[in-house]
């Protein structure tokens, strides 16, 4: 079922493009690629779902890429332009703090921080904390499984170093 909600995931997160191959699972992630609808370049996406909302890692035209949308109805309404405070916390690594920001009433725009996609790379945990303006907080779980493998060609066409 998880894999079903995740290949899901995957196409709503994902836009029409040419030359899309056929995502696969490895481990918690689904992953797939796709020549860019502009033609800049290649899409190289790797998804994973927790309870309420998906965190999405892309190099899109080498530019890295991290989103949160929703997988369950019931998830706490935002307006486009709506920022956020984010905290990842990964295994026993330090916490890292970052900014994101509301694209629209579905989807979160996570400030790209290299640092969050080195630490996921070899994580077996990833906890989200997701602050909205009025305080509330969201915490989010990730059985980061398989994330390694999942994540080689996105490192390889958006380099961490």
């Amino acid at each position: 079922m998880k894999r079903l909600m995740v290949a899901g995931l995957l196409a709503c997160a994902a836009s029409a493009a040419h030359a899309q191959l056929e995502p696969k699972m490895i481990g918690n992630w689904m992953v797939s690629s796709e020549t860019a609808p502009s033609g800049s370049g290649r899409i190289f996406t790797a998804v994973t779902s927790g309870r309420t909302m998906a965190l999405s890692v892309r190099c899109i035209a080498k530019r890295l890429n991290l989103t949160l949308f929703p997988v369950a109805s019931g998830t706490t309404p935002r307006a486009a332009g709506d920022q956020f405070r984010v905290r990842f916390r990964v295994d026993a690594l330090p916490d890292i703090d970052t900014n994101a920001r509301a694209l629209d009433t579905q989807v979160i725009q996570i400030d790209p921080d290299k640092r969050i996609v080195k630490a996921i790379r070899d994580a077996r945990e990833i906890v989200v904390r997701l602050t909205a303006p009025m305080g509330v907080t969201e915490m989010l779980a990730y059985d980061a499984a398989g994330a390694q493998k999942a994540l080689v060609d996105v490192i390889r066409e958006c380099p961490l170093d």
